[in-house]
């Protein structure tokens, strides 16, 4: 991946060299100042948190509502708060390390990742408010009670086992996360600066189908428009996908389910918008 990520960057160099330059620098910035400060240290506390009983604790609490009105297992319920504050893709990082071990399958992935596919609350905050914010957890919640017939476990209680914790291991995988995340956010945000500006609102959605970071700065400039923030932020952006892909490597993961349920997501969200 980190070689295909290079090649593209050595394309776009040709093509252009200044925005592929200005886009490289600003990716390193966002990486250093916003990306790697949050994910690293709370995956790391991912992992910590899952050598505890407290995965368990709120699955056992919280998880009989959520099979009954997502058909989902029990421990999606622990998922689906750790969601709410973290976002995406410290979950995906959160199933992946569950699936390993055995606690869920596949299928589950599919089926929580549909209605758990948020972004951290604050900077959806700082960026769109909190309409906004509210509006992306309804409709993802929506979307898992209109698809809850679809990835149905054959298992639907789950089996939650404690993953015990070491430092070196997980600062080992997680770095190597980390660093495939930057890669994605530099080509990414590289090829959103390289796209000829034709208009404001065409820039604007081009980086929102990009990169999402660069997506919102560009809408705070131009437009500061509640719908296109909703659009970039249900449809999440092939920079998102990338890093959940990355993360989620020998794990079989419905990429099509996903998208449809994002799209899903995109008009829930936007008629919500429209008559609020």
């Amino acid at each position: 991946m980190r070689n295909l990520y290079v090649f593209i960057i050595f394309l776009m160099f040709i093509i252009r060299k200044d925005n592929v330059i200005l886009g490289a620098v600003s990716a390193l910035s966002f990486w250093s100042k916003n990306l790697f400060p949050i994910l690293f240290p709370t995956f790391i506390l991912v992992d910590l948190i899952l050598s505890t009983t407290l995965p368990k604790y709120v699955s056992k609490v919280f998880g009989g509502f959520f099979k009954v009105l997502f058909k989902s297992p029990p421990i999606s319920a622990f998922v689906f708060f750790l969601s709410l504050l973290c976002g995406t893709p410290t979950n995906a990082k959160l199933l992946k390390s569950m699936c390993d071990e055995g606690s869920i399958k596949s299928q589950d992935i599919n089926k929580i990742l549909s209605f758990c596919f948020f972004f951290n609350p604050f900077l959806i905050i700082s960026f769109a408010g909190i309409k906004v914010l509210l509006i992306i957890w309804i409709s993802n919640i929506l979307v898992g009670i209109i698809s809850r017939n679809n990835y149905k476990t054959e298992n639907n209680d789950g089996i939650l086992t404690q993953i015990p914790f070491s430092l070196s291991r997980s600062v080992g995988i997680n770095l190597d996360i980390i660093l495939n995340i930057l890669g994605s956010v530099t080509v990414f945000m590289c090829v959103s600066y390289v796209i000829p500006f034709i208009s404001p609102t065409i820039n604007v959605i081009s980086s929102s189908f990009l990169e999402l970071s660069t997506a919102m700065y560009k809408n705070k400039l131009y437009f500061n428009s509640d719908y296109l923030y909703i659009f970039m932020f249900s449809i999440g952006g092939i920079s998102i996908f990338s890093q959940i892909k990355s993360i989620m490597k020998d794990t079989s993961i419905d990429y099509k389910y996903l998208i449809k349920t994002r799209l899903l997501s995109l008009i829930i969200g936007l008629f919500i918008c429209f008559i609020t």
